[in-house]
């Protein structure tokens, strides 16, 4: 058997030569928090572009600003007017991320953004500071989303499930109810 690596006659693994699929140049990551935190739910799916682009500027660069056709190459999206723009960012501008342990008395609301503007095609997004380890100082347990997969999508909904499958990743065995997937849907 080749490729089998072996130690005191007991199969430990085997030599993969399989190639990745994943371009990491196109993929964002973002904590398992802010993944579960149903940030897209709510969203159209230009909307979620445009927060997953913003996050994908952010982690390139470190420019929180980006050009309205660089968006568009990156989703394929053909014609994108100052007033999708506008509808757009007024909805992502309103994003917030909660976390609450009600069993313990606690929650908390934070704004994912303090302000977007746009002028002349260009867009500027300013986080608001809490956000950022959310989405730059990310060490471990984070969501990787691949764009050029992203970018396919014909529904909000599809990215929500895909956000919340490569939440659950690794898990051998994750049960859902069809209340909770409606939930997690809606």
């Amino acid at each position: 058997m080749s490729g089998v690596v072996r130690y005191g006659g007991r199969i430990l693994g085997r030599n993969s030569k399989t190639e990745h699929l994943i371009d990491y140049s196109n993929t964002i990551k973002k904590s398992n928090e802010l993944s579960m935190a149903k940030l897209n739910q709510g969203l159209t799916l230009n909307q979620m572009q445009l927060l997953a682009y913003a996050i994908f500027s952010t982690q390139q660069n470190g420019k929180t600003e980006f050009r309205k056709y660089e968006f568009q190459d990156k989703f394929g999206i053909k014609d994108y007017k100052t007033d999708d723009a506008y509808e757009d960012s007024d909805k992502v501008s309103t994003l917030r991320f909660s976390t609450q342990d009600l069993e313990n008395d606690k929650f908390s609301f934070t704004n994912v953004f303090s302000s977007i503007e746009y002028e002349n095609g260009h867009f500027t997004f300013e986080w608001n500071k809490k956000m950022i380890p959310y989405i730059l100082e990310l060490k471990k347990k984070y969501v990787l989303t691949d764009l050029t997969i992203t970018s396919n999508f014909k529904s909000g909904f599809s990215w929500i499930l895909y956000d919340y499958l490569k939440a659950h990743y690794g898990y051998w065995h994750k049960e859902i109810s069809k209340d909770a997937l409606m939930n997690l849907l809606q």
